[in-house]
This record gives C-alpha cells, structure tokens and sequence, in this order.
C-alpha cells in the first residue's frame, strides 16, 4: 500500500492555563507543557504513526498568545 505525505495547518491558543489546538479534522488537543507540544500531540492523534513532525510558522498573529503550526504526517493511499 502507498503512502502519501500530508500536512496540516493549526493555531494554538493559550487559554485558562493551557495551550489548546484548533479542531482539526474533528479532534483537539491540549496541553500545559508548551504550544509546540500539543500541536504534537494532535499530529498523533491525526496521523497516528505515521507523524513525521511540526513546525511552527511565521505568521501575523491575529490575537495575542496565538501561533500557527504545520503538522507534517504519512497517509495511506
């Protein structure tokens, strides 16, 4: 079976002590530990394992305590 490589665009907020995903794909995610961590753990949740990895981009920020991530993953074909 063929593999297709995938990203995914999503903006983590900071709010009420956590760092919270947007809804992606009908799942979100949070964490306490840092932005980058849950735009990780929702990578797993989409591409289970076939997550590579996220970057974060270089954006304007539309609100403060808000930054964007793209999320880079394996698909089957």
């Amino acid at each position: 079976m063929a593999t297709k490589i995938a990203v995914v665009d999503t903006t983590v907020r900071y709010l009420s002590g956590a760092y919270v995903t947007n809804t992606v794909r009908g799942r979100r995610c949070s964490c306490t530990h840092s932005a980058e961590e849950a735009a990780k753990r929702l990578g797993k949740k989409i591409f289970a394992t076939g997550f590579v990895r996220v970057e974060e981009l270089e954006v304007a920020r539309a609100e403060a305590g808000t930054t964007a991530w793209r999320i880079h993953g394996q698909e089957a074909a």
